[in-house]
Order: C-alpha cells, then structure tokens, then sequence
C-alpha cells in the first residue's frame, strides 16, 4: 500500500470496532476479563487500549518497523529507551590547544556506566587536568578539546567540545580574570553589518571581524538586544575576547 493508504488505514480493522471504519476513541479506563486470570488484550488504559495501539501499528508501518510505541510524556519514553541500555564504559580524555609549545594531555579517566540507573538519565565524570591545567585570559586564550566516548556491547559513541578554564568576578569594585585585576574595554555592538545586511555564519568571518577588534586593543564585545551565532563565541574563545 502507498503511503497516505497507510496512515489512514493501517492498524485498523473495522470488525474489532463494530464496524468503524475510523478508529473510535476509547475513554475507557478498564477493560473486561475473560476470565479468571484471563485478561483480553487490553485491561487498563494505562497500559493500553484499542486507540493507542492503532497508532502505535500505524507508525510503526509508515515507518517500516515491526513495532510501535506510544507514550503520554516524553519523560516516560526517555525512561523507556535508557532501561534497555546494558551496562557500559565511559573514556574521557582533554588535550590544551590554541597555544604555542607542546600540549597538556592528562591522564584520561574510564569509568564504568549504567545509564538505566543513573539519576534522569545522566552520569557524571571528574577529570583532574592537574596543577598545570592552562588557565583562558585575553592574553593567553588556553583552550582544552573534551572527548567523551561511550562504549557498550551495542556499539561506541563519541562526541568532543571546545571549552576553557577561567574564574571571571567581580571584586572589590573591579573585574578580575583568574585572580588578576583586568579592565573591560569594550565595543557596542548592535548587530550593525551593512555590506551583507546579516553578521557572519562562519568562524572564519568572526575571527577576521575579532581580530580587527583586538587590533585596535577592545577585549570586549557587548552585544546590544541580539544574541551572535555560535561561530562568534568559537571565534571569541580562540581570539581571547570577552562577548556579553
């Protein structure tokens, strides 16, 4: 059957409904035995009834699968899949970069994970980067590259992120940056682009647009009833910028 043939008719079948040739929508919230001990297919709604299972057999059609699921809450689907989860193991490793010299490279940590345990479906894991960890400052814009890796009897999966280690307060009445007093000299910037009539996309735009920036010694950019595209804050880690 073609595909709209599908989403209309797929998992219905008139004689289970009297007839209809459209799925009637059960409110029902019990459902009749056959006996004793002998449930039918559907004896709570909450555990199913004959409308959700239409649907459940018509996506899992329209998608070409051999089963569906449906569920009220997305919660309650997360739940679902993280249960099915065997137990794993998770590597995670940093290496500094943006700077001159050789790299920081601590020791990576591996810890065993089960996802079906942890609290909302999240796990945590603490790498010491050790006395040496490089700090991020306007002068030296240290970065680290973070690789997580997932390992499971089904399969890997890894991800890495580019980040920095600073402490930006405020105090005694002064900005400091990893316990040095600094001074923001700052731009206003209010998304202003006339040649292309938009800011650029691309690292490499911001990088040249920054750069010109911290030319002119601005270490700040404050930008003004607009948020800028991820591409600017990559660009802005790298340069050694400050963005609010």
């Amino acid at each position: 059957m073609k595909f709209r043939t599908l989403a209309i008719h797929s998992g219905n079948n008139p004689q289970d409904h009297l007839g209809a040739v459209m799925t009637p929508i059960y409110q029902t919230s019990t459902f009749a035995f056959r006996g004793v001990n002998r449930p039918g297919p559907f004896e709570y709604s909450r555990s199913g009834n004959p409308t959700r299972k239409v649907l459940e057999t018509c996506l899992a059609s329209l998608e070409g699968g051999t089963a569906g699921f449906a569920f009220a809450t997305g919660m309650a689907a997360e739940t679902t899949v993280l249960m099915m989860f065997e137990a794993g193991e998770l590597t995670v490793s940093a290496i500094s970069t943006n700077h001159s010299g050789p790299p920081q490279t601590p020791a990576p940590v591996v810890v065993p994970v089960r996802l079906a345990g942890a609290p909302n479906g999240t796990f945590e894991a603490v790498l010491p980067l050790g006395e040496g960890a490089r700090r991020w400052d306007e002068f030296a814009p240290n970065l680290y590259t973070i690789t997580v890796i997932l390992h499971t009897p089904a399969g890997s999966d890894r991800r890495s992120i580019d980040t920095g280690l600073r402490e930006f307060l405020g105090t005694s009445g002064q900005f400091t940056i990893n316990g040095r007093i600094t001074f923001l000299r700052g731009k206003h910037d209010a998304c202003v682009f006339p040649l292309t009539g938009h800011p650029p996309m691309d690292v490499d735009g911001w990088l040249a647009y920054l750069g010109t920036l911290k030319t002119w010694g601005i270490n700040h950019l404050r930008c003004h009833t607009w948020i800028p595209p991820e591409a600017a804050f990559t660009g802005a880690d790298r340069l050694g910028i400050y963005v609010q």
